[in-house]
């Protein structure tokens, strides 16, 4: 879509390319084939390395294989370019994970006032989602509860703070999360999966039980 946009607005044919190699990238990436993804990022950025949006799809490919320093290479090059949410939740999580405390907290920092309004309980709640989408279910745990400390009355970070005890097989915890975004009773949608989950949970220890 990126790519037609910028066909329509009269963009340069080699940039043009670059981005249909990025939306094919995403495509390929998004079916967990990482490492054909990384081949069509990279041919994008042979074309054009100042795609922001090559740079960051390779970036995320790169944590999916656990190559941190190469992901934060990228999400640098992306900043230099075009700075945007994704780079700097990426760049904190890639930061943390390898164990740079103090430049995972810059980074963060930088994303709360830069894309969060200060809003430091979406900010948590963001790298929450983030971790999640890349299966690291502790540190998400971690970031939803940062995000209830700023905000206990939002039912979006209990909500996810239950899927990440799930995650871990934590199905007491995960109940008592859901329960409280059904108390909470903030946000209809949330509290039907809450109410969906707790069911399921119910039903699989009832069967485990009969067996």
């Amino acid at each position: 879509e990126r790519a037609i946009c910028m066909f329509l607005e009269g963009e340069n044919i080699i940039k043009i390319r670059s981005m249909c190699f990025v939306e094919y990238g995403n495509y390929i990436h998004e079916k967990k084939d990482i490492d054909r993804a990384i081949m069509f990022y990279e041919k994008a950025l042979k074309l054009n390395p100042k795609n922001s949006y090559a740079n960051v799809g390779i970036a995320s490919a790169f944590v999916d294989k656990g190559l941190f320093n190469r992901a934060i290479e990228h999400c640098k090059e992306a900043i230099g370019v075009k700075p945007n949410v994704h780079c700097y939740l990426l760049l904190t999580l890639s930061y943390e994970i390898i164990g740079a405390e103090v430049l995972a907290n810059e980074a963060f920092q930088v994303s709360v006032k830069k894309f969060f309004s200060d809003n430091l309980a979406s900010a948590h709640e963001g790298l929450a989602y983030t971790y999640f989408k890349f299966a690291k279910y502790d540190k998400a745990e971690y970031h939803c509860k940062e995000a209830i400390k700023a905000n206990p009355t939002n039912a979006g970070p209990h909500y996810n703070l239950a899927m990440s005890y799930l995650k871990q097989g934590k199905i007491e915890n995960a109940k008592t999360e859901f329960q409280k975004v059904i108390e909470l009773n903030s946000d209809k949608r949330y509290k039907k999966y809450a109410l969906e989950n707790i069911k399921s949970i119910n039903r699989k220890v009832k069967n485990r039980t009969v067996l």
